[in-house]
This record gives C-alpha cells, structure tokens and sequence, in this order.
C-alpha cells in the first residue's frame, strides 16, 4: 500500500523593497535614469561663514562652506543605492572631474569618490557655466545636482572672461536642451531670497525642470 503525503507549498519569496532615493541636504533626489553628477563650488568664498557642524563622520566640528557642503554631499554619496551610477564634478576657475564617466555606486567606489570630496578646498573663481557644461555631458544621464554658494564671474560656456550670471544661466539652459536635457536640482549655500545669487540659483532650476532650496 503506498500512501501519498502531500508537500506544502514553498511560502511566497519576501517582497523587495524598492532602495531609497538618495537624499542631499534633507532632500531626495529623483533620477528616471538612475543615475546622478554632482557639480560642487570650490570657489574662494566657499572659505566663509566658519560655524559649527557635524561632519560625514558624525563629529562635531567647526566648518567653513565648503567644509558643510563637503560633508553633506560625502553623505548623499554615501546613500546612493547600489544600482546608480554616478560621478563628481568640482570647480572654481578651472574644472576637475572625479573619474569623468559614470561608475556604479558600490563599496569601492563610494569610498573612493567621498575621499576626492572631502580632499577639496576653496580657492579661485566661480566659472558655473562651464562646470555644468561638464556635468550635463555624460550621455543618457538625467539628474545633475549643482552645489553652490557664488555668484558665476568666471568662463562661461560660449563667452570667456567675467560673464555676468544671467549669461550663464542662458549657457547652462542651451547646453542642457542641446544634450540629454537632464533635470538641475540646485542648492544654493547662504542664498537670499530675492538676491543676484537666489535669481540665479532657482532660475536655473526652474530653466531645467529641477528644485532650489537655500540651504546653509
């Protein structure tokens, strides 16, 4: 007599959760293309407003600029999910690029990228334009972050020499819609509201479907 013993059902695999959005200064940043260039400022006047603050590492330090926007842009590394791409690009006169192509948000790389960020310091002019010229370059990438605290007075991307910030905006406004037309998020440090920098800062976020928060 053979007697049958049923088998149970395997139990239904745990839902994924989706990974977070990574965040910068409090907000989340959304990217349809999963993936992200940070353009921060290192200009000289990124050297001002000493005050106390919590570093990347979670001690209390004192901090200039640069030193807060350094430290909040190596957490917002940090928390990118493990399926973005990402890279950094940094300028004041000049620009540099972390790696110059997007590189997958792993344990390697994210690391590697936050000690770059945290090595900078301030110094030179503000040339905006042509930093977002960089950062809006990458093929198939939608979101670029730009980090700022200074009027642009520097290069532009069609003119050269000191360009005023609404030729900059125009800039950065032709080159996106000429490219992969990406979404600019931008962070103004110390941007007061209805100033030359608040005008530039959130004019540039509304030219290019992003948001502006003036953060300190």
């Amino acid at each position: 007599i053979t007697i049958s013993t049923p088998v149970p059902e395997a139990p239904d695999p745990p839902e994924q959760e989706d990974p977070k959005p990574p965040t910068l200064y409090g907000t989340e940043i959304k990217s349809e293309s999963g993936s992200i260039v940070f353009v921060i400022d290192r200009s000289g006047s990124m050297g001002l407003d000493l005050s106390v603050s919590i570093d990347n590492l979670g001690q209390i330090v004192t901090s200039d600029r640069m030193g807060r926007a350094k430290a909040e842009l190596a957490n917002s590394i940090t928390s990118l999910p493990m399926n973005f791409k990402f890279d950094v690009v940094s300028f004041d006169t000049t620009v540099e690029t972390l790696w110059g192509e997007l590189r997958v948000a792993n344990e390697t790389n994210k690391p590697s990228a936050c000690g770059w960020v945290m090595a900078l310091t301030p110094r030179g002019a503000t040339s905006t334009g042509l930093a977002m010229a960089r950062g809006l370059a990458y093929k198939g990438n939608k979101m670029v972050v730009l980090i700022t605290d200074g009027q642009p007075n520097g290069d532009a991307i069609r003119w050269c020499g000191n360009v005023p910030p609404e030729l900059h905006r125009q800039d950065i406004a032709w080159f996106n819609a000429s490219h992969d037309s990406a979404r600019v998020d931008v962070f103004g440090i110390a941007c007061d509201q209805n100033s030359p920098m608040w005008i530039f800062c959130s004019g540039v976020a509304s030219d290019n479907k992003g948001i502006f928060k003036d953060v300190r």
